[in-house]
């Protein structure tokens, strides 16, 4: 049903090299110490405008073909016969012919092929999505849906929504090409997922990604609807070495021993022929290293200045006293480049490796170069690369800068992951105590709720570390290990402290979020009301989606029942209209109970079907949240033994996340019932569990609300009507 989210039903829509340690170069004046940071030219140059649209054009552009490729036909073949494929994907480490053999593919079908090189800015969801808009518009595909996008503004889903409705109403079939995998994301992976499964038959998805990349396509797999290559079918087969012999002109058994040397890994069999080292079998850096020795000093140098980029071109590149271009001495001597168009050429992974390696070991020399490439990145408008760039300086301000720009739109669409894949190289204690707080925040959200109490904690006790969102993780922390009046006393001290209004109304919100735990209903209603006023006035409509579900929620524990459902439903709507569907996940885990309570099965069967989903592809935290009422529903709808397991579910998922106060709920909703069918042990199984479980302090916990007599013989007469 991944279809409701984004549009409705549409007849095409589907149903369904690590960095080697640096060595010393033959030849000592490969690396002289100079003072001097080199400039760049183009767009390596901080002193003028990037050339921003040159940068997007070679990312649209599929490489072009050079003289000593070998045409991989085994691999293309397997591609035209797997016509139910949705997704193929070219899984390995650099060299394995992954971009190579994809170009080679584009190249048969240019008509209705597009091609995208990934970036580091495609982590972001977002930007991923841009990416996939500014391709389709660059190949001319129709975009009606996405030009009516504020595309800086509107959240994930809209956009999602909006590129799945154009390509499904594009007339033809497509082969979509994205290259450098590497670069997606957990979210920006799981926003490929999702839309793989809602764009319709007949487009065709291509990937080519590292061993390590975050696509699964497993799921895709088991349906019949993938095909993987890994290192076991990209290497050169006997055959494809002895029709690289006759292309190359060079004897085929040396060609074959070298095959057999390096097990058919294609790029170290190609430079050992450039290198002419045949002799026996050397790691891909000493093989570059060969090549690189005999060049002139000042080519090198430049070299140097270039290991960090990610096109060359024979501009950049000195003329040689001999009078001949620099770059023309690199073709000659063999250095893999693969050419793309407009004069410009993507250097190797391996051969960006060997001269990142070499360039580092001049640390000065290295962290100019570096801040330099990252300020031409910033100008760009490609804040998630400066920011990279930035780190490998250390230039700690730039790094906090950048991440703080970025934080407003991270807590606005939750991208708890996408914020710890970013600050996670960061050394944490580098970092200013906001974004501290917010990588603890990450933590929580993301299913690590003991790591990012213990850091919030260690900020709360340093005064010049203390911030208002550090008291927010410890409010969200304790609620949920069912401590409602210590999570109001931590919300209590941040407020004291807090000067932003977007902190205020967070701790006003989950403040009030604890009181529904205790007898002081009133009060909290109270305050969730003022969390609405004050997230209205602000604009914040993330935000105020999360209070009016706050208020809600005590709405319906004070017995104010139709109210309550009033304020869910119109949560839902604007969720909906907005895109934060993240957001809605709270509110669904309450409106889908009253929905069954009020005999709307069906409508609550869909809201939970359609949001499960989504929390499977984007919010894993919302899971376990959905899973508690799903167990509800299927018990009205007679559905006993499936209600079972998604309560165990429920219970299960709390318990990994710390979530004392859902564990309590799930116990109680379901425990009773293995009671009720005479099944004690399984139920003293359950509840064993839930009591040796450790929690940080090193307490036993023991279970919230529930007490179970297991020695009673009449266990069975107890709470017969729970559901």
């Amino acid at each position: 049903m991944l279809h409701t989210v984004f549009s409705p039903l549409h007849p095409r829509q589907s149903t369904s090299d690590s960095l080697l340690p640096a060595v010393s170069l033959g030849d000592p004046s490969f690396v002289s110490i100079r003072e001097d940071d080199l400039a760049y030219d183009g767009e390596m140059n901080g002193s003028r405008p990037a050339r921003r649209r040159g940068r997007l054009e070679t990312r649209f552009s599929p490489p072009t073909s050079f003289p000593t490729e070998l045409e991989r036909t085994r691999l293309l073949e397997a591609i035209e016969q797997h016509t139910l494929a949705r997704v193929i994907v070219f899984s390995g480490p650099s060299g394995y012919g992954k971009t190579t053999t994809l170009a080679q593919y584009a190249r048969r079908h240019p008509e209705n092929t597009l091609w995208l090189r990934l970036g580091e800015d495609d982590k972001d969801p977002r930007s991923f999505l841009r990416s996939l808009a500014q391709v389709c518009k660059h190949h001319r595909v129709p975009q009606s849906a996405w030009e009516q996008l504020d595309e800086q503004q509107d959240s994930r889903d809209i956009l999602l929504g909006a590129i799945t409705t154009d390509l499904n109403d594009h007339e033809d079939d497509l082969n979509i090409i994205l290259d450098a995998g590497e670069f997606l994301s957990v979210e920006s992976g799981r926003v490929f997922t999702t839309l793989l499964s809602a764009v319709g038959d007949g487009h065709r998805f291509f990937l080519a990604q590292h061993d390590e990349g975050a696509f699964n396509a497993a799921p895709f797999l088991a349906r019949g609807e993938a095909l993987i290559f890994t290192v076991n079918t990209l290497p050169f087969t006997e055959t494809e070495a002895h029709k690289l012999a006759d292309q190359l002109g060079e004897p085929n058994e040396a060609i074959q021993a070298l095959q057999a040397q390096y097990q058919g890994w294609p790029a170290a069999v190609m430079l050992a022929i450039h290198g002419r080292r045949q002799n026996a079998p050397l790691p891909a850096r000493l093989l570059v290293e060969q090549l690189f020795i005999p060049l002139p000093a000042p080519l090198k140098e430049t070299l140097l200045t270039l290991a960090i980029k990610d096109t060359w071109t024979p501009e950049d590149f000195p003329i040689l006293t001999s009078g001949v271009s620099g770059f023309t001495l690199i073709q000659q001597a063999g250095v893999p480049l693969t050419p793309l168009e407009d004069q410009r050429f993507v250097p190797h992974d391996v051969v960006r490796a060997f001269l990142r390696a070499e360039l580092n070991r001049n640390p000065h020399r290295a962290r100019g170069v570096y801040l330099r490439f990252a300020r031409s990145l910033e100008q760009q408008d490609l804040p998630y690369q400066a920011l990279h760039w930035f780190w490998e300086a250390r230039e700690m301000a730039d790094v906090i800068r950048l991440a703080e720009m970025l934080t407003p739109q991270w807590i606005q669409y939750s991208d708890w992951l996408l914020v710890r894949e970013t600050l996670g190289p960061v050394t944490l204690t580098l970092l200013s105590p906001q974004l501290q707080a917010l990588m603890a925040v990450a933590l929580i959200e993301t299913g690590e709720g003991s790591a990012g109490r213990e850091l919030a904690l260690r900020l709360i006790a340093s005064p010049e570390l203390v911030t208002a969102m550090s008291y927010f993780v410890l409010v969200i922390s304790s609620f949920r290990a069912g401590n409602p009046l210590e999570s109001v006393a931590y919300a209590d001290a941040g407020l004291a402290i807090a000067t932003d209004e977007a902190d205020c109304i967070r701790l006003l919100r989950t403040k009030a979020g604890a009181l529904s735990s205790t007898s002081r209903l009133e009060e909290g209603l109270g305050i969730a009301q003022e969390a609405v006023d004050r997230a209205q006035r602000l604009g914040d409509i993330s935000g105020l989606l999360a209070c009016v579900t706050t208020k809600a929620y005590l709405l319906e524990q004070l017995g104010r029942s139709d109210e309550a459902l009033e304020e869910y439903e119109r949560t839902h709507v604007a969720g909906r209209h907005h895109g934060f569907l993240n957001r809605s996940v709270p509110m669904v885990a309450h409106l889908a109970p009253y929905y069954v309570a009020l005999g709307r099965l069906a409508e609550a069967d869909a809201i939970l079907d359609e949001f499960l989903l989504m929390c499977e592809s984007r919010y894993p935290l919302g899971t376990s949240m959905l899973s508690l009422p799903l167990a509800g529903l299927r018990h009205a709808q007679g559905q006993k033994e499936l209600a079972i397991m998604a309560g165990k579910r429920a219970f299960e998922l709390f318990l990994a996340e710390k979530n004392m106060l859902g564990v309590g709920d799930s116990l109680s909703y379901f425990v009773y019932d293995e009671l009720l069918d005479g099944n004690i042990q399984d139920a003293q199984l359950i509840y064993d569990k839930l009591f040796f479980q450790e929690y940080p302090d090193g307490n036993p916990i023991k279970s919230t609300q529930v007490t179970l007599k297991w020695s009673e013989p009449k266990a069975q007469d107890q709470q017969a009507s729970h559901f």
